[in-house]
């Protein structure tokens, strides 16, 4: 493909708002845009620190941008995806009714204690480029895999649980910042609805929890 060729597929995806070839930059979901919108009335107290451990095969880029199936472009994020998918948990679970701490609950409170592993968080399309390169035609649909492992434990358990969502975009007429963004968010809300429900699950199971059982196993299933 030709310098003319490369320079005019970049000009009509810029004009719907990206280029294949342009770096992009993905803002953190805000709590608004991934919140489930589930209650969990009189539940216990999570000891939680405020950021994931950051264990992605690649912590230099959120993603990339792909042409005839090669990579065109980075895709970064403008903060710590372990830092603020771990705070939208915090946030999720406190929205949800849970109290949760960051060092310490008040004495005599039973108490679930969770540490969480960013293990994967990587935005990228599932098809070709090169139709909209060459034809300004085609569906441009990037993906996000995000893959998290919380353990959690308590006076006298232990578990563990790896989570993995994919989420997609949407064809937007070439608005390749928008359809990345948006694949974000859909993952970040299913991940997050997703460790909610089982930490109400957990603590539905968990000895010395008894008092909660009733109104977090209505939670868990009602997030299925």
């Amino acid at each position: 493909m030709g310098p003319r060729s490369l320079v005019v597929g970049c000009a009509l995806l810029t004009l719907g708002g990206g280029c294949t070839f342009q770096d992009a930059r993905l803002r953190a979901p805000s709590a608004d845009a991934v919140a489930s919108g589930d209650r969990i009335d009189g539940s216990p107290a999570i000891v939680m620190a405020p950021s994931f451990v950051d264990e992605r095969p690649d912590r230099g880029r959120c993603g990339m941008k792909k042409a005839a199936s090669k990579p065109a472009a980075r895709v970064d994020c403008d903060a710590a995806p372990n830092q603020w998918l771990a705070k939208l948990l915090v946030g999720e679970l406190r929205a949800t009714g849970f109290q949760v701490y960051e060092h310490e609950a008040p004495p005599g409170q039973p108490v679930v204690r969770i540490e969480g592993f960013l293990t994967q968080l990587f935005v990228e399309p599932d098809v070709k480029t090169e139709y909209y390169v060459l034809y300004a035609s085609g569906h441009y649909i990037p993906e996000a895999d995000i893959a998290v492992r919380l353990v959690a434990s308590g006076a006298s358990f232990q578990a563990e649980r790896n989570f993995y969502v994919k989420g997609v975009g949407e064809y937007m007429g070439g608005a390749l910042e928008s359809n990345f963004q948006l694949a974000l968010d859909n993952s970040t809300r299913e991940s997050l609805r997703r460790m909610v429900a089982a930490i109400a699950e957990l603590v539905n199971l968990a000895p010395g929890f008894e008092q909660y059982a009733c109104a977090t196993a209505r939670a868990a299933s009602a997030s299925r």
